[in-house]
């Protein structure tokens, strides 16, 4: 396939994809086939469509990190410490034996570290209408779970952050607890100037323009843009100015739903497209796939025996709620970019992908349908 070919067929993905995904009632797994899109055309397209499509996917990886911020709203000091807690120790049971395994496949341990952070994280972008459909118990229970949510993604984030930045100082280990607590310090931050900064973004966007998609591109770009002429790369840089204000409305809208447009519906489709090129067809067939899939397995009855046995004295419900922190795909696609960009082995980056792949595909399937989605 040319260049021009594919991008019609991914034009064409675009439009048809995302409604189908709907009217299964299963809006989630959306991405998921975006991936599978991306093998499929890594086998039928040549290197300048691979090429066009990477690049273009660039700024999608720009927008993802901007919505995983969003979609992060901090929520009060004593919530927020029984959230991280809960959180802490869901992961404190799982990383270890994740980043051994990766370590004993041949895997530097530090990326072996980073990988297991994400496929321990939350999508809360996939889960988040899961958790809202999901059978009602009490308020304060259905609170938790959401907590529960957004403290795995935030941990798994900061995890990733100090992980990318030991590998491009050269592995310096001794700076891993500064790097990490450097970006805990900005979280913080944020979480104290958060009602501030988007009230002040508010009144810039009433008094400069109406707040459309356009607008909210360029501001995220520039945003990004001067991060990195100060030394962040634009991703992150993104990340934290979407947490900046994930708070912020305009006209009774998230700054997410003005943005949808432009960035959940063009650019971060392109980008997940895009990772699927990473993965050749035959390696869903080889030890890799096989790795990938039976690692998916056995983290899914793992986390089923840890919720069964620990976890559902704190968080009561049925048989399925631990699925509902199981979709990990956005912040694995994060761990998986921040793997190819650092020269880590692509075998690592290829199987993590098969394995957050599965995890998000069977947990979505599993959970109940969304009615009129």
């Amino acid at each position: 396939m040319t260049q021009i070919e594919v991008a019609i067929v991914v034009l064409l993905l675009l439009m048809i994809v995302p409604e189908i995904c709907r009217r299964a009632g299963r809006a989630a797994l959306v991405y998921p086939v975006y991936i599978v899109s991306g093998i499929v055309f890594g086998a039928l397209s040549d290197g300048d469509a691979h090429q066009l499509l990477t690049q273009a996917g660039e700024f999608g990886f720009v927008f993802l990190l901007f919505t995983i911020g969003l979609e992060i709203d901090l929520p009060g000091r004593r919530e927020s410490l029984t959230a991280l807690r809960n959180a802490a120790f869901w992961m404190l049971a799982q990383i270890p034996a994740l980043t051994v395994t990766g370590v004993w496949l041949g895997f530097d341990w530090i990326a072996s570290l980073l990988s297991a952070s994400a496929l321990c994280a939350c999508s809360v972008s996939m889960t988040y209408h899961a958790w809202r459909d999901y059978p009602r118990r009490d308020e304060a229970t259905r609170r938790a779970v959401l907590l529960w949510m957004v403290a795995l993604e935030v941990l798994a984030v900061l995890l990733i952050a100090a992980a990318d930045a030991t590998i491009k100082s050269h592995h310096h280990y001794l700076k891993i607890p500064l790097h990490l607590a450097g970006v805990m310090v900005a979280v913080l931050v944020v979480a104290y100037c958060a009602q501030f900064l988007a009230r002040l973004v508010n009144r810039l966007l009433e008094f400069t323009s109406r707040w459309q998609a356009h607008f909210i591109a360029l501001l995220v770009l520039a945003v990004a843009a001067a991060g990195e002429r100060l030394g962040l790369s634009a991703p992150k840089t993104a990340f934290f100015f979407g947490l900046f204000i994930s708070g912020a409305t305009h006209e009774g809208l998230t700054m997410e739903r003005h943005l949808r447009p432009l960035a959940e519906r063009l650019l971060i489709p392109v980008f997940f497209t895009s990772l699927g090129i990473l993965i050749p067809p035959g390696a869903v067939f080889s030890w890799l796939g096989l790795a990938g899939l039976s690692g998916a397995g056995a983290l899914l009855v793992l986390r089923y025996a840890l919720y069964r046995a620990w976890w559902r004295r704190w968080l009561p419900g049925n048989e399925r709620t631990f699925l509902l922190v199981c979709p990990n795909l956005t912040i694995v696609a994060v761990a998986v970019k921040t793997l190819m960009v650092t020269e880590v082995k692509p075998e690592l980056g290829q199987c993590l992908l098969i394995m957050g792949l599965t995890i998000s595909v069977v947990s979505i399937l599993c959970l109940p349908k969304r009615q009129g989605d």
